[in-house]
C-alpha cells in the first residue's frame, strides 16, 4: 500500500437551498478543501467525492464544476 495523506477539508453549509443547484453546493465544499489545504488544483494528483442521497455520478460533477479531473 501506498501512503496517502489527506491535506484539506471543506464542506457545504447545512439547510435547505432550493434556489442552488447540488453540483455548484458541492464545488463551494471542494474549493473550500483546496484553501484549507493551501494548496493549487494542480497540485492534486488523485480526488474522492462522496454524497449522501445524491444521484449517480454527482460527484464526478462536482469536481467537474470545481475545475478537477
Amino acid at each position: 500500500m501506498r501512503e496517502v495523506a489527506v491535506i484539506g477539508v471543506g464542506s457545504t453549509v447545512f439547510g435547505k437551498f432550493p434556489e442552488r443547484l447540488v453540483k455548484d453546493m458541492g464545488s463551494d465544499a471542494v474549493w473550500a478543501a483546496v484553501e484549507d489545504a493551501g494548496i493549487s488544483p494542480k497540485d492534486i494528483q488523485v480526488a474522492y467525492a462522496a454524497t449522501s442521497f445524491g444521484a449517480n455520478v454527482v460527484g464526478e460533477r462536482i469536481l467537474s464544476v470545481a475545475g478537477i479531473s
